[in-house]
């Protein structure tokens, strides 16, 4: 089954922003527990931001909280007119910038998600859009709908799995005051995924790599052996502690 590729401008500011309200939390919560094959879909959003950050040292003085964390769980949310976002739990296994201690908790949303086809169709209040996206899944019965998924996923991004571990670089998020939820520094560029023991690469450059639907199982790391692109948590510790 071949995916349908959207290339859609999303503001991958929103979280620092604010976007549309929450209409329903997805009960797949894990790319894991999904087929690949019933992700028929896949839009790739267009980072938006005001500005970017020339390494390490600059994304940690611009951070509330660095962390060096595991996701423990993960949620998909569809909120108004389809856009996806995530909320992680990230158990703390180090703690480089902040008030957050070794074996605390974190919540992180992220500009992504995978909701149904069927959920994400319902979440336009209206009705001639809801017409012009089914249309556009006119090939799937409507019990077709809602076991076949929509990944929506920023630019040189990789899906959140449980189990995965990444230094964060994190500011509050626009949901912060009513659920206490962190986001990454400008995205991709604010994380730094562990690809293989004490090993680690910003996840900007692990999106540009992979293929749909995007995790971290088909990443091959062709480039670690350069250390400018690839860094050991001691190495990250340094970088964070020159920003102070």
């Amino acid at each position: 089954m071949g995916y349908k590729k959207i290339l859609a401008v999303l503001c991958c500011t929103a979280l620092m922003a604010g976007c549309g309200n929450v209409s329903k939390e997805s009960e797949n919560g894990d790319i894991s527990n999904i087929k690949k094959e019933d992700i028929v879909s896949i839009s790739r959003g267009m980072d938006e931001y005001a500005e970017s950050f020339s390494g390490i040292t600059d994304l940690s003085e611009n951070s509330e909280a660095v962390i060096y964390g595991e996701v423990l769980s993960v949620k998909y949310i569809v909120g108004e007119n389809g856009l996806c976002r995530t909320n992680l739990e990230v158990k703390v296994l180090q703690s480089l910038k902040g008030d957050f201690h070794t074996g605390d908790t974190v919540k992180v949303a992220k500009d992504q998600g995978i909701t149904s086809i069927k959920d994400y169709i319902d979440s336009f209040a209206d009705e001639e859009m809801k017409e012009v996206n089914r249309e556009d899944f006119s090939e799937y019965s409507d019990d077709e709908l809602e076991k076949l998924y929509i990944e929506q996923i920023g630019e040189n991004d990789i899906m959140s799995e449980v189990g995965q571990k990444s230094i964060l670089f994190l500011r509050k998020s626009a949901f912060y005051e009513e659920e206490q939820t962190y986001s990454r520094l400008n995205g991709p560029e604010g994380e730094y995924t562990e690809v293989s023991e004490d090993q680690f690469v910003n996840t900007q450059t692990l999106g540009g790599e992979l293929k749909p639907p995007y995790t971290l199982d088909d990443y091959e790391d062709e480039k670690a052996d350069e250390p400018d692109d690839t860094y050991t948590l001691e190495k990250m510790m340094e970088e964070v502690d020159a920003a102070d």
